[in-house]
């Protein structure tokens, strides 16, 4: 539905769109089980979708997920080669849902750039795109989570985001949150181990590796971060702090 949005959303009047939209995302929350609120958990490439959700959804809550720069390059590091390669198209994807390159007319030809680059240039027009539809919109469902957070206390973030979405967790649901069979299983290959520390191990090795590539591009991008003040952007809208 997101890329029908960046390819044809414009060929459809809006009251087509809206009903598209509003039925989609009702699908994807029918409820098996009663009694329970639905939380779609929806990747980046989605994040064009979230001023239809504040827009058409009011009563929804929203959290928005999100890496530190360095953290997020390096996640990039350990893709594979094909998911790597698909990194440019999206990013392109994702400059067509603002008025980014329009801003930043140094940043549109991808061939000027590393693969670092590009996925630093990803992280910041995510970040840039979140900003401008939040701009001047006041709102107490949406919060934003940055992921070392959720890693450090797993538990008491877990359940503060649960009672953000109008759930009551009690200690047994705290437990289960964190449950090994949940938090110590690798989410893409559920039969693997994985923890905290087996990702600050992999994080570790391609830092050793790529440490100085790493703060060339996060030093590279600091100013235009600052110049548009994403961080106090995302610290202003982090509902979940102790």
């Amino acid at each position: 539905m997101a890329d029908f949005k960046r390819s044809r959303a414009r060929t459809v009047p809006g009251s087509h769109w809206q009903e598209m939209f509003l039925k989609n995302v009702s699908l994807l929350s029918k409820n098996y089980s009663t009694g329970d609120a639905v939380v779609i958990k929806a990747t980046n490439v989605a994040n064009n979708l979230l001023e239809d959700v504040l827009t058409r959804m009011p009563d929804s809550r929203v959290v928005y997920l999100y890496s530190d720069l360095g953290s997020f390059l390096t996640s990039n590091l350990k893709k594979s080669a094909e998911t790597q390669g698909k990194i440019p198209a999206l990013y392109k994807g994702f400059c067509g849902d603002s008025d980014f390159l329009q801003q930043f007319k140094q940043f549109r030809n991808t061939s000027d750039f590393s693969f670092l680059q590009i996925c630093g240039l990803t992280s910041l027009v995510n970040i840039y795109n979140l900003q401008a539809v939040m701009d001047n919109r006041q709102t107490k469902s949406f919060i934003t989570l940055e992921m070392q957070s959720l890693l450090n206390t797993a538990e008491n973030t877990l359940a503060r985001v649960s009672s953000f979405f109008g759930h009551a967790p009690d200690e047994k649901d705290r437990a289960r949150m964190i449950h090994p069979d949940i938090m110590g299983k690798n989410a893409k290959y559920p039969r693997q181990s994985y923890s905290r520390d087996i990702k600050q191990a992999e994080a570790n090795q391609v830092f050793e590796r790529y440490g100085s590539e790493i703060e060339t591009v996060v030093t590279w991008l600091e100013p235009v971060i600052r110049e548009l003040g994403l961080m106090a952007f995302l610290e202003k809208h982090a509902g979940l702090r102790q």
